[in-house]
């Protein structure tokens, strides 16, 4: 398997960011729900959808970032967001598809190191102490 290289942008003039003392990455994949839904409806991509139950009594689980321009927001009533971006595609979740994808993920996260804290199919906490000098820093880690 091949890794990308990324490059770490400067800030404004300063430099790499100074990541000395640093083992702790925290991970959040920003609307994955969404993201992970349209794998299958890429038709989809670059149209305001939400994810979310079905009616006006559900609840946004997440938005696609053009629903997120109209206002939409996970947490938010379905009526709600359907009055906000009445143009968006609603679709219903997949729990199973999230779970595979996230297991998917947090196994890529185990490859660089053994100390992953999962606090959601979304989220986790890496402690990268270990993996510095295989890896480099953990600005080039992350």
């Amino acid at each position: 398997m091949s890794r990308r290289q990324y490059a770490v942008p400067e800030r404004a003039g300063l430099g790499a960011p100074d990541d000395t003392g640093c083992s702790i990455l925290h991970v959040d994949m920003d609307a994955f729900y969404a993201s992970a839904s349209l794998l299958s409806r890429p038709e989809l991509l670059g149209t305001p959808v939400i994810i979310g139950g079905g009616g006006n009594r559900g609840v946004v689980l997440s938005a696609t970032y053009e629903a997120r321009a109209f206002g939409v927001a996970a947490a938010m009533p379905m009526a709600r967001a359907r009055r906000l971006c009445p143009q968006a595609t609603v679709v219903q979740p997949d729990y199973a598809r999230y779970e595979r994808i996230s297991r998917a993920v947090m196994a890529l996260f185990a490859s660089i190191t053994p100390v992953v804290e999962p606090l959601s199919m979304d989220e986790a906490f890496l402690d990268v102490a270990g993996s510095r000098r295989r890896l480099g820093s953990p600005t080039a880690i992350a």
